[in-house]
């Protein structure tokens, strides 16, 4: 299917909870149990780059929703590049959750800190998660 831009295809893939207000991602996840990431494949330059959706999100919250690929993947890599990951608040209990309004970026030393404090897990780029003792 042909998409407008990314944020059309970003929430083609997404059932609104009612109570919470989380937007779930339905399609393709990478992690184990509890702990699914949503991702979704773009092409930059002639290259698929796999990229996840909840910041996704977020780059598109702050560079708008008709955003051109390249600097949206510019902008994408400049956040990892800089040590900030996409948190979900501690309101929002669900890792394929992808409303922007439920996410912000945080540093990584910031959100591994939040993240033990709550008593959840990290992801680990091999695809593994650990819990961290609070």
């Amino acid at each position: 299917m042909i998409y407008p831009n990314l944020h059309a295809r970003l929430v083609s893939h997404v059932n609104v909870h009612p109570a919470t207000g989380c937007w779930l991602w339905n399609c393709r996840a990478h992690g184990r149990g509890p702990f699914k990431y949503g991702r979704l494949n773009i092409r930059v330059q002639g290259t698929h780059r796999m990229v996840a959706a909840h910041r996704a999100m977020l780059v598109l919250q702050e560079c708008g929703a008709d955003v051109a690929i390249p600097l949206f993947w510019r902008v994408y890599e400049a956040y990892s590049v800089a040590g900030f990951e996409a948190d979900h608040h501690e309101s929002c209990t669900s890792c394929l959750c992808i409303n922007a309004q439920h996410l912000q970026w945080l540093p990584r030393a910031e959100h591994l800190a939040i993240t033990r404090a709550r008593g959840q897990g990290i992801y680990l780029r091999n695809g593994l998660h650990q819990r961290l003792a609070a």
